[in-house]
């Protein structure tokens, strides 16, 4: 196995232990940590979900596995981010963070950032579209800005800069769900719009993490970031609108389906829109890095990043 597939593998590992520390994994947390196990090198040893979580794994060896600094790094800022999922992390899983990172803490500016993006949202007010038509019209166009938008996101590479962007995604995406929910006559606060969107795609912060373990490949794992954020996004559109379609009455089995249904349209999507892509990724990539900087060194706000980002083409 090469260097870099064993630190791949190191950190899904490190990952499971940080997702069970607590003694329960949820159903969200199971299908995070299969999504995770997709970056695994083909054929590596215990790769299925079901040997990892059967398996007694040794902390401190996979740790070692770890050669540099970046590799600890993304590890710990992703460990981080699974951690504060559920809004506060456990006694168990501090003692982890503080073994990947030692004299990190968990008021780092990321662990901020985790309960400070999940309460964003902007507070335009779109007006109801009532021809059925033009609605749809307009919920197309906003699902594609966005995902477009969060495509650029999704590729950063930067293991920092990685979790600031993904938390954007996330508030963007509850954007496009209160923007949808307005265009159909609903007017849903922060919480009720990330509630739905919850209900959608599963928990947040295992969504990032697996993102952020996949970038541990150089190169991949920003391709991966910026289709997982793109076909996300089209899928959140796609079940948000079928969701006030149905006058909010549809079964959380059903919301699931529908969104999972969309993420297969948004792979497919994201191949076709692939020039386009190209020209906003090589257009943004510069404002994006600026700002994530700007962002990191305090002299924007959450909100101010999230403006601006919107205001990209």
């Amino acid at each position: 196995m090469a260097h870099s597939d064993r630190e791949v593998l190191a950190g899904v590992r490190l990952l499971v232990c940080v997702a069970r520390a607590d003694g329960q994994l949820t159903d969200h947390e199971l299908a995070a940590l299969d999504g995770a196990i997709q970056v695994l090198p083909t054929g590596s040893a215990g790769s299925s979900l079901e040997e990892l979580l059967a398996s007694d794994i040794d902390f401190d060896a996979e740790l070692v596995q770890l050669r540099s600094p970046e590799s600890r790094k993304r590890v710990y800022d992703a460990a981080l981010v699974l951690a504060n999922a559920d809004g506060a992390a456990s006694p168990e899983e501090l003692a982890m963070l503080e073994r990947l990172q030692p004299l990190q803490g968990e008021a780092t500016l990321l662990g901020q950032l985790v309960g400070e993006t999940r309460d964003t949202i902007f507070l335009t007010r779109l007006p109801t579209v009532h021809d059925p038509q033009q609605r749809e019209v307009e919920i197309q166009e906003d699902t594609l800005k966005y995902a477009i938008l969060c495509a650029g996101l999704g590729a950063m590479p930067v293991p920092g800069a990685a979790i600031i962007t993904d938390l954007a995604v996330v508030a963007l995406q509850v954007k496009l769900v209160r923007d949808i929910g307005c265009y159909w006559g609903h007017d849903l606060d922060g919480a009720a719009a990330r509630t739905l969107l919850g209900g959608m795609a599963g928990s947040i912060g295992l969504r990032i993490a697996v993102n952020n373990v996949a970038r541990l490949i150089p190169g991949w794992g920003s391709v991966m970031g910026a289709a997982t954020s793109f076909g996300t996004t089209v899928a959140v559109g796609r079940a948000a609108n079928a969701w006030f379609s149905s006058g909010a009455a549809m079964s959380p089995d059903e919301l699931r389906k529908s969104y999972e249904a969309g993420v297969a349209e948004g792979r497919s999507a994201f191949v076709k829109q692939k020039v386009r892509l190209d020209v906003a990724s090589k257009r943004n990539t510069a404002a994006l890095s600026a700002l994530n900087d700007r962002l990191a060194l305090k002299e924007i706000t959450q909100e101010d990043f999230l403006v601006a980002v919107e205001q990209l083409k």
